[in-house]
């Protein structure tokens, strides 16, 4: 299943976080109950942003706040000072967030996406799912505008999965996700080299997980090619609303996901992408949050 109640949106204030704020409100069809508006002011050589900086991006985190409440969407405010990526994911845990929101374009929106600094960092990081959505520059007016995210992003999932025990929490995700969806495409790309199984009994596990799904649900493999390119080729194939991927895995999916390929895969895939963690990274998250939770304080 993927039952989302507490939702951590990392905001910049860049051209992005409007769009991304106004796409929230899709998130109530998959359980969305509170959303935690977060900002963090980086430092700079060491030194602390002045205090009528901090007292800014309150003001700022506060009318956004505002906002979404006017929506009918329960809001908190949350602004952190230090490394963005390390203060989102501990902030994101140590409340138990169910995800973790950003916006796939950072400060400048005609330029490089924001992976290979925050988000990349984060996804490499979290035990705690990620979306992010996908942000365009509107035409003309160099301003942001959303581009498919508010448009039931859910309704066409493709899961790229490598069929491992690590994609488990990738392919629950999906198979919860086929509940309110139109169709959906499940999809593996096998390396050239790996001949440990067949390319028929990769499509007959594949087939075996599709039929667990409510929807009518399409099942892909792909072999010898790039695996970013194959995933964004068959998405754009499918017309596929979202992407979702594991965390740790073999292949494409391997333990540091968030490097190369994930990378491309992203850049390439014009759509949103949920990437979700490994069920045994959430329960060593869980397992260390009651561990400390009974540990006296001294």
């Amino acid at each position: 299943m993927f039952d989302v109640n507490h939702v951590v949106a990392a905001v910049d204030f860049s051209p992005a976080t409007e769009p991304l704020l106004e796409c929230l409100s899709e998130l109530r069809s998959v359980g969305m109950e509170t959303v935690t508006l977060m900002h963090v002011l980086e430092m700079h050589y060491g030194r602390r942003p002045p205090v009528e900086h901090r007292e800014m991006y309150e003001d700022m985190l506060s009318s956004r706040a505002e906002q979404l409440r006017g929506k009918g969407v329960a809001v908190h405010t949350h602004l952190e000072t230090g490394p963005s990526a390390p203060r989102i994911v501990d902030y994101a845990e140590d409340e138990e967030a169910d995800l973790i929101l950003m916006a796939s374009r950072g400060h400048n929106l005609l330029q490089r996406l924001l992976l290979g600094s925050t988000a990349t960092e984060v996804m490499r990081t979290t035990t705690v799912p990620v979306l992010l959505d996908r942000i365009e520059p509107a035409e003309g007016d160099g301003n942001a505008r959303c581009s498919g995210v508010c448009d039931k992003k859910f309704r066409r999932p493709l899961l790229a999965t490598d069929l491992s025990d690590s994609a488990e929490g990738a392919e629950e995700a999906a198979l919860g996700l086929t509940e309110q969806a139109e169709s959906a495409v499940f999809m593996t790309v096998r390396d050239a080299q790996d001949s440990d199984v067949s390319a028929g009994a990769v499509r007959t596990e594949l087939e075996a997980l599709a039929e667990r799904a409510a929807c009518p649900t399409a099942v892909r493999v792909e072999q010898g090619r790039a695996a970013s390119a194959a995933i964004a080729e068959g998405a754009d194939a499918e017309d596929s609303t979202v992407l979702i991927v594991g965390k740790h895995g073999r292949g494409y999916l391997e333990e540091q996901v968030v490097g190369s390929t994930a990378d491309a895969l992203i850049k390439r895939a014009q759509r949103p992408v949920l990437m979700v963690p490994t069920a045994a990274a959430r329960s060593r998250r869980d397992a260390a949050t009651k561990a400390a939770a009974a540990t006296p304080s001294a």
